[in-house]
């Protein structure tokens, strides 16, 4: 295994990376981790880094793609804020903030389909209560996001439905969606770590792409699959893609 091999020989790329700093992590005694610590924490980065951003990109373009009148109201947003700034260089984080409804179709796109799907485990505190029904301390409990997210009792009826604007109706309302929201495994300091970098490149991802190109779905019968295992894997979307002129 390439893992073992590094630890065999630390210097064997004859470069540092992120694995090089993981064969190296220390406990509170100054023991090297062992094996399997360092593997989980390699794991969890592809898994939990890229996997898990790459399916909210995938996510957000098909909602797009699917709704003709949100992506045109989002491009005239985008395009009209490259224009009146004569922008020219990628846009940053800082400048998507600007742009209300990029931001709500984020959002809503990803409450859709949260890239993790599978329930999120909790040990409950004493004296604790679901809907008045007293748990016993320290069961282990847990909720899919996305059955948070698409509650109506939360949501509306339309719960199950692409509408951006929900977010922008106003603002104690926007505030009540983003507590909750479980997209990110809810709120607090079990939170997703890497919560703010996957909304920096989301955000600049979407902005970019959609002031960049043209896209539609190839199938609009059957236009993707999604199997549900601890993210949700997409498969079978298809898309024609072209620069616009």
């Amino acid at each position: 295994m390439r893992l073992q091999k590094r630890l065999d020989d630390p210097k064997m790329t004859g470069r540092e990376d992120l694995l090089a700093y993981f064969c190296r992590m220390k406990d509170l005694e100054g023991k090297l981790a062992f094996f399997v610590e360092i593997l989980v924490e390699a794991m969890n980065l592809v898994g939990a880094r890229a996997d898990t951003i790459s399916i909210s990109m995938r996510t957000c373009l098909f909602y797009l793609a699917t709704n003709s009148e949100v992506l045109a109201k989002l491009r005239e947003e985008i395009d009209n804020f490259y224009n009146v700034n004569n922008l020219k260089a990628p846009i940053s984080y800082l400048e998507t903030q600007k742009l209300p409804y990029l931001q709500a179709v984020i959002k809503d796109a990803i409450r859709l389909l949260p890239s993790i799907v599978f329930q999120l485990p909790r040990h409950t505190p004493p004296d604790f209560k679901v809907r008045g029904i007293k748990i016993p301390v320290n069961t282990m409990i847990g909720i899919s996001p996305i059955a948070q997210n698409r509650d109506q009792e939360i949501w509306g009826s339309d719960a199950n439905e692409f509408r951006p604007g929900r977010w922008l109706e106003n603002e104690d309302k926007t505030r009540y969606f983003d507590r909750s929201t479980m997209t990110f495994g809810g709120s607090g300091p079990r939170m997703c770590m890497g919560r703010n970098i996957a909304l920096v490149e989301l955000h600049k991802f979407v902005a970019q792409f959609v002031h960049i190109f043209d896209f539609k779905l190839v199938n609009t019968d059957a236009p993707w699959r999604i199997k549900a295992y601890c993210t949700a894997y997409q498969s079978e979307v298809f898309r024609n893609i072209s620069r616009r002129k």
